[in-house]
C-alpha cells in the first residue's frame, strides 16, 4: 500500500493527505463562520425593525393600522360629521379623532414599510440558515474523512514504533 511513505497511486504521503483535509476543513470553518455573522447582522437587523414596528404601533390609533384604513376612518368620521346630527361635544371629539387620525398617518406609512423589510430579511436569514446547514454537513463529512487518516497514521506510527523496538 505505501511505497517511501507514498500513498500508492497518488504522489502525496497520508500526513500531507490530512494536512490538506485540515486546510481545506479551516476554509469550510471560515465560511461557515462568516455566514453565522451575516446571519447574526441579519437577525438584529430584524429586531431592530420590530422594535420599531411595536414603537410605531403604540403610537397609532388603536383600530387603524394601514394607511388604507386611516383614509377610510378619515372619510367615515367626515361622512358621519356631514350627515348625522350630533351635540356640540360629540362634534369636537368627532373633530378631535379626525385630526388625530391624519396625525397617525406618516406613523402607518412607516408602520406598513416595515412589514415587506422584515419580510425580505427573513428571506435572506432562510437562505443563509440552509447555507450553513449545506456547511455543517460538509464539515462533518471532513470530519469523518481526517479521523479515519488520523487513525491510520496513528496505527502506522505504532507498527513503525514495534518495528524499532
Amino acid at each position: 500500500m505505501r511505497e517511501g511513505g507514498l500513498v500508492a497511486g497518488a504522489g502525496n504521503t497520508r500526513k500531507g493527505e490530512l494536512n490538506d483535509r485540515i486546510n481545506t476543513a479551516k476554509g469550510i470553518r471560515n465560511t461557515k463562520r462568516q455566514a453565522q455573522e451575516q446571519m447574526r447582522d441579519i437577525v438584529a437587523q430584524i429586531d431592530g425593525l420590530e422594535n420599531e414596528r411595536r414603537t410605531l404601533l403604540k403610537q397609532m390609533h388603536s383600530s387603524c393600522h394601514s394607511v388604507e384604513q386611516v383614509n377610510q376612518e378619515i372619510k367615515d368620521l367626515e361622512r358621519r360629521l356631514t350627515t348625522t346630527s350630533m351635540s356640540g361635544t360629540q362634534e369636537r371629539a368627532t373633530i378631535k379623532e379626525i385630526n388625530q387620525l391624519k396625525d397617525s398617518l406618516p406613523v402607518a406609512k412607516k408602520f406598513s414599510a416595515i412589514d415587506p423589510q422584515i419580510k425580505e430579511l427573513k428571506a435572506q436569514k432562510n437562505k443563509i440558515w440552509s447555507e450553513i446547514k449545506k456547511i455543517r454537513a460538509e464539515e462533518d463529512g471532513l470530519n469523518v474523512e481526517m479521523e479515519k487518516i488520523r487513525k491510520e497514521l496513528e496505527q502506522t506510527n505504532a507498527e513503525k514504533d514495534e518495528t524499532r523496538a
